[in-house]
């Protein structure tokens, strides 16, 4: 998605070919900032979503989707709260997460490629939906949920620590869940010093087998960070978790191979307020398989 020269309130899609050969989409008008909040996001198959915030004082969303040929028919969709972006799953659906950061429940609404509102979202969730985005600017509300290859998706909070629900791809809450723990999730700063300090929540990560990946902060100033391993069960699979052993040391990003393994990357305190930066690889049932530093001061 790229500005349109002149009208600093347009947008467009640009398709660009591997052979470098580009096409160019019709301009769409975004709502003007002085009375609308919004933020575009782009699914796997091309399509440019934008997100609006229309009306401050119900705290709706209007989302509508457009392509190379401008805005699409008929696409528009209407949620509950600010959410941040979509979950993209099999068959083209789209997840988002509904709910506000003041007060219970919330859902997870499934739409297909189209927008039509599909009946495999969530029933109400006794949980409030967090935000994953922490300092100034219109990037809060709650992120999209963790969807799996089979539909299987996951709606992370932080009310009270941390509160997993996992659910089936009919929509329904699986047995087992939700996963507690009284720590919530590990979060990054972008820039520190800048005005509104931003910072953003780790991501979970799922792998085979719908196991899913948290990243928690050092539950003491003597410990460092860990990563669980969540199974389908609800419950942390054995030899899980794999923590730092360095003091202040936290785990910021991970993600998952196909065939299981989890890649992810720690940050350590080093001398004169220093850091450095190490991949660790870690086999399914928690075997550190290696270690490499990318940054050392």
């Amino acid at each position: 998605m790229t500005s349109v020269p002149g009208d600093p309130r347009a947008v467009r899609l640009v398709a660009v070919a591997p052979d470098g050969t580009h096409r160019t989409g019709m301009p769409l008008e975004t709502p003007d900032s002085s009375r609308v909040d919004s933020f575009m996001q782009l699914g796997p198959d091309g399509t440019g979503y934008l997100f609006a915030y229309p009306n401050a004082a119900t705290g709706d969303t209007e989302i509508t989707a457009f392509d190379l040929a401008g805005v699409r028919q008929g696409w528009l969709a209407r949620v509950k709260g600010r959410p941040f972006g979509f979950g993209f799953g099999p068959d083209g659906r789209i997840y988002v997460t509904e709910g506000q950061e003041d007060g219970r429940p919330s859902r997870i609404l499934v739409f297909d490629r189209d927008g039509v509102s599909l009946p495999i979202g969530s029933e109400a969730l006794p949980v409030v939906a967090t935000s994953a985005y922490g300092g100034a600017g219109p990037f809060g509300g709650p992120p999209p949920p963790i969807v799996a290859d089979d539909g299987t998706t996951f709606l992370v909070s932080e009310e009270g620590g941390t509160t997993v629900y996992a659910l089936d791809a009919a929509g329904n809450v699986m047995a087992g869940w939700p996963y507690r723990d009284a720590i919530g999730l590990q979060w990054s700063f972008v820039q520190l010093g800048d005005t509104g300090t931003p910072s953003w929540r780790s991501e979970p990560a799922v792998g085979p087998g719908d196991v899913l990946y948290l990243l928690h902060p050092p539950r003491a100033a003597t410990l460092g960070g860990s990563i669980v391993a969540i199974g389908p069960d609800g419950h942390v699979r054995p030899g899980w978790p794999v923590g730092l052993t360095r003091a202040g040391a936290e785990f910021w990003s991970v993600v998952v191979a196909p065939n299981g393994t989890a890649y992810a990357l720690a940050i350590e305190p080093e001398t004169g307020d220093a850091s450095s930066a190490t991949i660790l690889a870690i086999a399914p049932d928690s075997t550190v398989l290696w270690t490499t530093a990318i940054i050392e001061p």
